[in-house]
């Protein structure tokens, strides 16, 4: 499998003196018009821009109540449709000092965005509702932090100021690689966002380490409800999010939810993520040789109730100094884009356990379109220094897959194919190969490749109970070459 760079679907920007967060906040900006707010406004009532924890305030840091409310809202305003909610307090965008916003001066209007920034920490009261300008974003950086946490009776809303709110209506929560990490959301409902801006469709963007999240719904998005940035992740605590009713509309991809950089899938918090364009959690890029994209840490990939998708042309690889091991979950199911394919221990230690435990709980490895034809996708290939102590391929299902892995092994009688489902470098321990099954090869294709010398592995045994009865080829194991590299002279029959 050619194992080059690909960037899908990444922004690149080339802006001095700005990280890489910065740059594409800059360019989100750019986009929607919304640079600081330099509107003269001193208007500085206690309402809406009270302190936000006692800390010293940076030196000409104003209030950024443009407008205060002419009358206190009630009850809990985050739960009113947006029709029914009072005039509340407009702001400008720019957030440079410690505030709280509360229920009673919602809703809280920001018709140029937010941008929460110079160290400074927003805190949205439970039962408040934050509403967003047509096109704008709101964004926590440059060391700033946003803390909105509600509970079960009093939750928290971001959503789009538009009277009748739309999917896509606006850009979407963003924290930064730069935000501060006592950010958090807890019982807050993101809505109508994900307008796309280069690709990055999203109502919550999170660029990020360990942003915690719970009990947060995104839903009528345009594109994804939440997406990983950047090497973005949530914290390992996060948990019950539910993403629904995302929308394709005029973004470049959708779903439930997006992934940027391979190692932040296993963050994505336990949930409900189905109704959408597309149920599935997208993988965009997982190039070879990239440490930003190789699960260089030992990871788990929960059972989250839909697919997991990697991208087109993206080889998945697992292997480092670390030796770490990804280990998916029982019953989840990988869909791989043409050209894709997972790698284990190639340049270094690394390890794969596709563990089933059962049948009725098989994990699925299968193209990620409808066509079923065969060679679809690379397959599964577990390299010279692969953790066979650690690694298990189990009670899996794997279809279509054999697209031409490059790596010559000895041929059969007949005919010659490199193009296995499951390619080994050196050979399996005892017990660790077990009820696999192989559905939709090419005639001439193989379920495992043995590129090993020395010592034969027989994948056929009964014992084994691997299932090649829909693999579509009599080839269910290539020969074996002997210890010295030499392939059998004359080549035998497939076996």
């Amino acid at each position: 499998m050619a194992r080059r760079a690909i960037t899908l679907m990444a922004l690149t920007v080339t802006l001095s003196g700005a990280t890489g967060c910065d740059k594409v906040m800059s360019v989100i900006r750019g986009l929607t018009g919304g640079s600081s707010n330099e509107n003269g406004s001193t208007a500085q009532p206690a309402n809406g821009g009270g302190g936000g924890g006692g800390a010293e305030q940076p030196a000409g840091a104003t209030s950024s109540v443009r407008t205060p409310a002419p009358s206190r809202a009630t009850g809990c305003p985050a739960t009113l449709a947006n029709a029914a909610l009072p005039a509340g307090t407009v702001h400008n965008r720019d957030v440079t000092r410690d505030e709280t916003w509360t229920l009673e001066d919602s809703p809280h209007r920001l018709p140029d965005g937010l941008a929460v920034q110079n160290g400074a920490t927003l805190t949205i009261a439970p039962c408040a509702v934050v509403l967003v300008g047509h096109g704008q974003s709101a964004e926590a950086q440059d060391g700033a932090g946003l803390i909105a946490t509600g509970d079960a009776e009093h939750p928290i809303r971001f959503g789009s100021d538009n009277p009748q709110p739309q999917a896509g209506d606006w850009l979407g929560l963003w924290f930064a690689q730069s935000a501060r990490r006592t950010s958090k959301l807890s019982f807050v409902t993101l809505e109508h966002g994900g307008g796309d801006s280069n690709g990055r469709a999203a109502c919550l963007g999170n660029m990020m380490a360990d942003l915690h999240i719970d009990h947060v719904t995104a839903r009528q998005c345009r594109g994804f409800g939440i997406g990983l940035f950047d090497g973005g992740t949530f914290a390992a605590d996060s948990s019950t999010v539910t993403v629904t009713g995302t929308v394709t509309g005029n973004a470049s991809s959708s779903g439930a939810v997006f992934v940027h950089r391979a190692p932040s899938a296993a963050s994505v918090p336990t949930g409900a993520y189905t109704g959408n364009a597309a149920d599935e959690v997208f993988i965009a890029e997982a190039n070879a040789g990239s440490n930003e994209n190789t699960i260089r840490q030992s990871a788990v990939w929960k059972n989250l109730g839909v697919p997991y998708h990697l991208a087109d042309d993206q080889d998945l690889r697992v292997d480092g100094p670390t030796g770490p091991v990804l280990t998916v979950s029982a019953g989840v199911t990988i869909r791989f884009g043409r050209g894709a394919g997972i790698s284990v221990g190639y340049d270094a230690e690394g390890g794969l356990v596709l563990d089933g435990g059962a049948d009725a709980t098989r994990i699925t490895l299968r193209p990620a379109g409808t066509d079923e034809s065969p060679a679809q996708w690379h397959g599964v290939y577990f390299g010279p220094r692969f953790n066979r102590a650690a690694s298990r391929l189990r009670y899996v299902t794997i279809r279509n897959a054999g697209q031409a892995w490059n790596g010559q092994l000895c041929d059969w009688e007949g005919t010659s194919s490199d193009d296995p489902f499951v390619m080994f470098e050196a050979a399996p321990n005892a017990g660790s190969v077990e009820h696999v099954t192989f559905a939709g090869a090419a005639p001439n294709g193989v379920a495992f490749g043995r590129k090993w010398n020395g010592a034969p592995f027989d994948f056929n045994a009964a014992a084994l109970g691997n299932d090649f009865s829909q693999l579509g080829s009599p080839c269910h194991q290539s020969p074996q070459a002997d210890a010295n590299g030499a392939c059998p002279d004359p080549a035998p029959r497939c076996d």
